[in-house]
């Protein structure tokens, strides 16, 4: 018998209860019962289409209909789609999910963005000056470490805070530049796989070959991007 089989049947012989597979259901789905969702409808009737159940007095408007429950009918009425809509994002179990599924850039998260929002604009010449400016922030940050440690009256913050700060940003920036590529990612390899399904059968042997290629292996031909300027960009100043 399986270990899991065996501990569930100890449970219940020692008068335990079985652990559930699947929580439970919310307690209220108890209150969807007909005759309170009659009340509600009732309720709705009488009140307006437009009126805020919430703010009003249940049992003062349904004195006539008996076991009006203490807790508002309101609870029972379906989520307002149109709000939804409207506000752009709903919560579920205390998540907040969006309508339309974006990817925030780094300034909508609060983060300090050092590239073009736009993603028209050629990003490159902004992400190799973040590159340069985390290598020579590195070198810095290397110095620092090896500067003797301040006096015990100095309050200014060591340098070397600074720098780990700095190199904060510039690494947020990069991860978020990757994140912004990652629709352009899967698009490229949905395409290589429509034309991997639909090669002929009798192909080029190294066509096909390339088409097995791990996603991951760039040839030294891809490295060099025509039109790119390989001068060094100017180092990006501290800004933290």
């Amino acid at each position: 018998m399986p270990p899991a089989v065996c501990t569930v049947a100890y449970s219940i012989r020692r008068g335990g209860r079985a652990p559930q597979p699947v929580p439970l259901p919310p307690s209220h789905y108890t209150h969807y019962t007909s005759h309170n969702l009659d009340l509600l409808r009732l309720l709705r009737t009488r009140e307006g289409a437009d009126a805020d159940l919430a703010s009003v007095n249940q049992r003062e408007v349904l004195s006539d209909q008996s076991d009006v429950p203490e807790w508002p009918l309101a609870q029972l009425e379906p989520p307002r789609v149109d709000w939804i809509l409207d506000e752009g994002h709903y919560s579920v179990f205390g998540d907040t999910w969006f309508v339309k599924e974006t990817i925030p850039s780094l300034a909508e998260l609060g983060g300090h963005q050092l590239y073009p929002a736009d993603p028209s604009i050629d990003r490159r010449p902004a992400l190799r000056a973040i590159l340069r400016s985390l290598l020579v922030t590195y070198s810095h940050l290397l110095n620092a470490l090896l500067a003797p440690p301040p006096t015990p009256a100095s309050a200014a913050p060591p340098e070397w805070q600074r720098h780990v700060e700095w190199i904060t940003v510039l690494a947020q920036n990069v991860m978020a530049a990757a994140n912004d590529l990652r629709p352009v990612q899967a698009r490229g390899n949905l395409e290589l796989d429509a034309e991997a399904a639909g090669a002929p059968e009798g192909g080029n042997e190294d066509d096909s070959r390339e088409m097995r290629r791990p996603r991951g292996e760039v040839g030294g031909d891809a490295l060099d991007v025509p039109g790119t300027d390989h001068a060094f960009p100017p180092v990006l100043p501290f800004s933290c």
